[in-house]
């Protein structure tokens, strides 16, 4: 007999054939068998697992040298090139694996999670998973990852189910926010690399102008709050999109501010651009209490609907924290005495109402975020950012695609909107046929 174990199976049912009736197709149980063998297989890379089934082979995984190799052996090269790599942590608590980006998901949600190396179904933790897709910008997240979450044995009891499949943590939110973080930052550096690609129809006919070059665009109207700074000269260069430090060309239609890396065309939406870079600066904020405020000279007295007023004495503490001094004044009236710095000159009340109506109205699909406090972000993000069809300058845009090669999110805004799409260089040069130009 060959080195190893073989399992072989036999007349399963034949002191228990009332069990028998239980079963459901033959093809339908050898897949649970199959998935059973696969996170086998899965949590111990340096031993080999072979299955077959009505003299077919379905797995052939002899032993190989990491979780990578392993996973390419059993889903194969197409699935296992999409991943990336997961590594992260909190406290005693490690996570590592794969994840697909959101966009190559498949159409059902497959989580394939371990703790300590052994395979369990676990909610929360499939609960932060999928809460670390939403916050990439996809709404209806249906991840796809291999996640295994590495803890001290003394603080976790896996004796909950008879089947050893259920854990408990001594305290669970540290696992959550191990996951919850490690995933979002794979998945925000899977982002990094490449933009999507736009797809354009055949006809390359003339276009309506409206391509301003940046050298002749306006200065906005309106101070551009809370940008951040263009690296000084010899500095580090932040966490890039691509490879090559984008260079800004232009402005579309005060709309779209138009990028390139020295290969391709980027449009980037300036307003979700700018909404996701002033969200991310609110957040970090708001973490180090350090949000800006503005004291107003003279106290502005607004008037809000009732259906608003349970809103705003819910979230006193957090409108407080983005900057906001918001007090009731007496019936329907609420007196604002500050208001957060990125707001510039907009008008606050306004600003309060559109932020309180966003929290009660947008259903929680909407969002690509989850707390409370981050919609309340998200909205002062989109109220304070550059508007379609605003004129900018040129260090505004820089500044906002600076931000936006240096987001943790950066493929779309807290509401899920897209803040950027490439055109390929080869495209260019087929429209113009130069398909057998090289640059220099």
């Amino acid at each position: 007999h060959p080195r190893g174990t073989t399992v072989e199976v036999r007349d399963l049912f034949g002191a228990v054939p009332a069990r028998r009736k239980f079963l459901r197709a033959e093809s339908t149980e050898a897949s649970h068998v199959a998935e059973a063998l696969t996170l086998l297989a899965l949590g111990r890379p340096d031993v080999g697992f072979f299955l077959s089934s009505g003299g077919r082979s379905l797995i052939q995984a002899p032993p190989v040298d990491g979780l990578f190799a392993r996973v390419h052996q059993v889903f194969g090269a197409t699935y296992a090139d999409d991943l990336v790599p997961i590594e992260g942590g909190q406290a005693w608590a490690t996570v590592r694996g794969f994840a697909r980006p959101a966009s190559s998901s498949a159409a059902r949600p497959s989580q394939r999670l371990f703790v300590n190396g052994r395979a369990v179904r676990d909610r929360a933790i499939a609960r932060a998973v999928t809460e670390a897709y939403r916050a990439t910008g996809v709404r209806d997240p249906r991840p796809e990852v291999v996640l295994f979450v590495d803890v001290p044995l003394h603080m976790v009891d896996v004796n909950v189910h008879p089947a050893k499949t259920e854990v408990r943590f001594a305290e669970p939110r540290t696992v959550w926010s191990a996951v919850d973080q490690a995933v979002r930052q794979a998945l925000g550096a899977g982002a990094r690399h490449a933009a999507p690609r736009v797809a354009l129809s055949g006809d390359l006919g003339p276009r309506p102008g409206g391509v301003s070059l940046a050298a002749d665009a306006e200065w906005p109207t309106e101070p551009m709050v809370g940008e951040p700074e263009l690296a000084p000269a010899g500095a580090q260069p932040p966490a890039l999109l691509e490879t090559a430090p984008p260079t800004v060309l232009g402005q579309h239609r005060n709309t779209y501010v138009v990028v390139t890396d020295g290969e391709d065309l980027i449009l980037v939406d300036q307003h979700t651009a700018h909404e996701r870079v002033r969200f991310e600066a609110i957040v970090d904020g708001l973490d180090r209490h350090a949000v800006e405020s503005q004291s107003l000279l003279v106290p502005l007295v607004v008037t809000l609907p009732p259906r608003l007023r349970p809103g705003l004495d819910a979230h006193q503490a957090t409108l407080r924290d983005l900057g906001f001094d918001a007090e009731p004044f007496g019936g329907e009236a609420v007196r604002v005495a500050a208001v957060p710095a990125v707001l510039g000159g907009r008008d606050p009340g306004t600003a309060l109402e559109t932020l309180l109506a966003d929290l009660i109205d947008r259903e929680s699909a909407d969002w690509a975020v989850s707390s409370a406090r981050d919609r309340m972000a998200a909205t002062l993000a989109c109220h304070s950012a550059a508007r379609a069809g605003q004129p900018l300058a040129l260090d505004a845009m820089r500044a906002i695609v600076t931000g936006l090669w240096s987001a943790r999110q950066p493929a779309s805004c807290p509401h899920g909107r897209p803040t950027r799409v490439r055109v390929p260089r080869d495209d260019v040069s087929r429209w113009f046929r130069r398909t057998g130009w090289a640059r220099d």
